[in-house]
């Protein structure tokens, strides 16, 4: 997906962007919710969300993410909504206004590990 994404930057700049993504929420048996510290965002918290591919459906998308983040195995329990909402400026100056769905998704197996270079913590 970077090459994607850096392939329109090379076309529009820093201008804006509408971006498809996904959000995904995860509880324990007590009910905390799993945050992710993002590499790309240092020091912010937030909830393991990534940018649906080419050819995905969006439960795919969620699924291949908390792999990718957590190494935990899920599926998708249900759609909660949709965020709209969401406008990001990076540190290097790009804008992206997003579009993403937000499941609830529980653990079917795996480890927590936060040994990637998406994620700073868990």
């Amino acid at each position: 997906m970077a090459d994607y994404i850096k392939d329109i930057r090379t076309k529009v700049g820093h201008a804006p962007l509408i971006m498809a993504g996904v959000i995904g929420i995860l509880t324990d048996q007590a009910g905390r919710v799993l945050l992710q510290q993002r590499s790309d965002f240092t020091g912010e918290w937030g909830l393991i969300s990534g940018t649906i591919e080419y050819g995905e459906t969006p439960a795919q998308t969620m699924v291949r993410e908390f792999k990718e983040e957590t190494n935990l195995e899920v599926e998708v329990v249900r759609l909660l909504g949709v965020n709209g909402n969401l406008t990001l400026t990076y540190p290097n100056g790009d804008v992206a206004q997003w579009l993403c769905p937000v499941f609830l998704v529980k653990q079917l197996s795996g480890v927590l590990n936060s040994d990637n270079s998406e994620t700073e913590a868990l």
